[in-house]
């Protein structure tokens, strides 16, 4: 089912993932039947890839380069689903994830100043996405594929790299959805402690 835009809270983007390929992944929101659409424009792509570090500065973005990030998403979140759970992924997500990762990555060049560095290159976009695609093969092939989680909270189900000691978080964050679980637990216990009080 297609995501539909939103521009609420839940809508905003997050980068709290762990990972630049989970942040991508994260800008579907509640995935699944319910799915929200984080970045439902061009504009929005070009804010989110400033926004994650992955251009310099905001440039014009087109629906053309819009569906080129969605698909790649779709091809990534395909990816690391099927790598968590053991299973073979789909050869076409494998073919995109493949195909976008082939491309240029941006340079980094120092400025004239000597004091910083800015990222050129001629195809920004799909530089770009070579970088998250390569973060998704880094991930899906390495040793911190098994750290990746879904959030418990049935409305977020965000993949997040897990970086605690025990690696037993259950939240992607709990200021966000592990409070949430906790206000509903404590909610239900004091209905269920009222109806015996009822008795």
């Amino acid at each position: 089912m297609q995501a539909q835009p939103s521009n609420t809270q839940a809508a905003r983007t997050r980068f709290d993932a762990g990972r630049p390929c989970l942040n991508l992944l994260a800008t579907i929101g509640r995935r699944g039947s319910t799915s929200v659409e984080r970045i439902p424009a061009p504009a929005d792509l070009a804010t989110w890839l400033v926004d994650a570090d992955l251009l310099d500065d905001l440039v014009p973005l087109d629906l053309g380069d819009l569906d080129r990030m969605r698909r790649l998403r779709d091809a990534a979140y395909a990816v690391v689903d099927a790598a968590r759970h053991a299973r073979t992924p789909a050869a076409g997500a494998v073919r995109l994830v493949n195909a976008a990762a082939a491309h240029p990555t941006p340079q980094l060049r120092l400025n004239p100043s000597g004091r910083t560095a800015a990222r050129r290159s001629d195809h920004p976009v799909e530089a770009a996405l070579a970088v998250l695609a390569r973060d998704t093969i880094d991930l899906v092939t390495g040793p911190e594929l098994t750290r990746v989680h879904e959030c418990a909270a049935t409305e977020c189900r965000m993949l997040f790299l897990d970086t605690s000691r025990g690696t037993r978080r259950r939240w992607c964050s709990m200021t966000r959805c592990g409070n949430r679980a906790k206000v509903r637990t404590h909610a239900a216990r004091n209905r269920q402690s009222g109806r015996r009080h009822d008795r």
